[in-house]
């Protein structure tokens, strides 16, 4: 019989496969995406002189399962969950809220920003031209388009005598760029007139004036 000789003395048997060293890692079943959850001890660990050769026997055999320290494995399946926590954790400071737009406006004849306005004087010098009822479907961030009612003087038989009339219109306004003396504010630079029925003599029905104010 292996282990045994007719004088009673134990001699290890013929067919032992080699041990795993003690410290070297071992794969353990049933927790997968962790790896090594542990070192694999020598098989006879706490336990000294007979006990011990016979255990290293029977784990070599395959009679015996080899022993894993417990508490081993339990902390490694701890450090598992807390790095999955970690990984799904995503720091507050990680979460950048984008820069807010530098405010868009349109500037007036008197030099004023205006942001949606409900009236719009287009003739500065004499307001024979004023865009009224405004009602704007957006706003930015580089077009602005409304719809309205352009006034214009008809100036008949001149401007003082003259009798506005209305003129039902589509606004657009666009290319919006630094406002001189103004930092970290944007003006539209181009106002186009979409005129949806007649437009004023000599108006053209679809007209692009550059703003210069």
């Amino acid at each position: 019989m292996d282990g045994d000789s007719r004088d009673g003395t134990l001699r290890p048997p013929t067919d032992l496969r080699p041990l795993p060293a003690p410290g070297s890692p071992l794969r353990v079943r049933g927790a997968a995406g962790c790896g090594k959850l542990g070192s694999a001890a020598a098989p006879a660990a706490g336990r000294t002189g007979e006990e011990g050769r016979m255990d290293a026997m029977e784990a070599s055999r395959g009679t015996r399962p080899v022993r894993v320290r417990r508490h081993g494995v339990r902390r490694a399946a701890l450090l598992c969950a807390l790095a999955a926590l970690g990984a799904a954790a995503v720091p507050a400071s990680a979460a950048r809220t984008p820069a807010a737009p530098d405010p868009l406006v349109v500037v007036d004849c008197f030099d004023k920003p205006q942001v949606r306005p409900e009236e719009y004087l287009l003739a500065c010098g004499d307001g024979n031209n004023r865009l009224v009822g405004l009602r704007w479907e957006s706003w930015g961030p580089g077009t602005a388009t409304a719809t309205g009612t352009d006034m214009v003087n008809d100036c008949r038989p001149y401007c003082a005598a003259g009798h506005f009339r209305a003129y039902p219109v589509t606004v657009t306004l666009s290319k919006p760029q630094a406002w001189p003396g103004h930092p970290d504010v944007r003006r539209f630079t181009t106002i186009r007139l979409l005129y949806t029925g007649a437009a004023p003599h000599p108006v053209p029905k679809d007209v692009t004036y550059k703003l210069v104010y």
